[in-house]
């Protein structure tokens, strides 16, 4: 785990972005109240549809099908119980039902591909204008909304690479 987790209201659940091998899993995890330092619980597996009514300690790990290096997940508390996040493979994926929802999957029409030759940053998604804005490392900043993907902005000028989050004042 090299990025920021996330934490649901109230505590009851944390997710986060996992890397085993090669390949990324954005891990949602019940931890539970079992288990001591030197006995740490062991978490059970569940699947996608189990998650929901799995006894903590459990966990579910949604595969990005590519590895992760800068992108950490960004939670839409506001309206959509979704996470977005983003892949080495250049793209961006938005999971949906990830605390709250009765299905966890991959939104309609998701991934998008940004650029396959670039790594994908952290995302940012702005409720206001709907859009979802993340850089890569190839130094272009995206805007993904309803109609699609747009190239905003490059920091070719200041430099080749975009890793961090962007900052956005909606």
């Amino acid at each position: 785990v090299t990025t920021s987790p996330i934490i649901a209201e109230g505590g009851s659940q944390v997710a986060f972005i996992q890397v085993t091998g090669t390949t990324a899993s954005l891990v949602l995890l019940k931890p539970g109240a079992t288990g001591t330092l030197g006995s740490p619980a062991s978490p059970t597996l569940s699947t996608a549809s189990g998650y929901r009514s799995c006894t903590a300690p459990c966990y579910y790990a949604f595969s990005l099908g590519a590895n992760d290096t800068y992108s950490a997940p960004f939670y839409d508390y506001l309206v959509d119980d979704a996470i977005y996040v983003g892949d080495d493979s250049g793209k961006l994926h938005k999971i949906t039902g990830v605390f709250y929802g009765t299905t966890i999957a991959e939104a309609t029409g998701w991934p998008v591909l940004l650029n396959a030759s670039y790594k994908t940053a952290s995302p940012v998604y702005d409720n206001t204008s709907g859009y979802v804005f993340v850089g890569n490392t190839g130094a272009f900043l995206y805007a993904v909304g309803s109609g699609g993907v747009s190239i905003h902005g490059t920091s070719s000028d200041l430099g080749d690479t975009i890793i961090d989050g962007t900052l956005v004042d909606p």
